[in-house]
């Protein structure tokens, strides 16, 4: 997952303003001293921040101010789906991203973009689309979600 914003309290260093290079990338002890937007994932059942022997979060700055973070996920995600028709059905299933504190208006237009050659195991992804979700609160208090919705057919060799 990345996600991008613009923070102008930020300084930028000497080699980026001078423009030796366009962007620096920062030590992850940065990620704890700066704002990130509070982004999670509605429908998810488990989120595991992958494992490796390298990190698996990066973070850069740009001459603009703008920050570019990227961190490896792995989602379990939670779809209600009907199998009457299975294995020779379509299923969907939405992946919805919500801020816990920011509405529509705070947010860009349509800041989601699916990496069309995403693969399933024994799946064929037939079509992925963006949207709005909104949700009111029992509080009464309205929040918007970025969506995203991939239809997925059984990958069979009898189709």
């Amino acid at each position: 997952m990345s996600q991008t914003w613009k923070d102008d309290r930020l300084h930028i260093p000497d080699d980026v303003t001078n423009n030796t290079t366009n962007y620096r990338l920062l030590p992850l002890s940065w990620l704890d001293k700066m704002w990130r937007p509070d982004s999670f994932f509605k429908n998810a059942k488990q989120v595991i921040f992958q494992e490796m022997t390298i990190p698996n979060h990066y973070i850069w700055l740009y001459s603009d101010k703008r920050i570019l973070y990227m961190v490896k996920l792995t989602l379990l995600l939670s779809c209600a789906m009907k199998f009457q028709a299975y294995p020779h059905d379509t299923q969907s299933c939405a992946l919805k991203i919500e801020s816990l504190s920011y509405t529509m208006d705070d947010l860009e237009e349509f800041p989601l973009v699916v990496d069309q050659s995403i693969e399933l195991p024994q799946h064929l992804l037939t079509g992925a689309r963006t949207g709005f979700c909104h949700q009111v609160y029992s509080s009464g208090e309205n929040y918007d979600c970025f969506s995203t919705l991939s239809d997925r057919r059984e990958h069979s060799s009898c189709q």
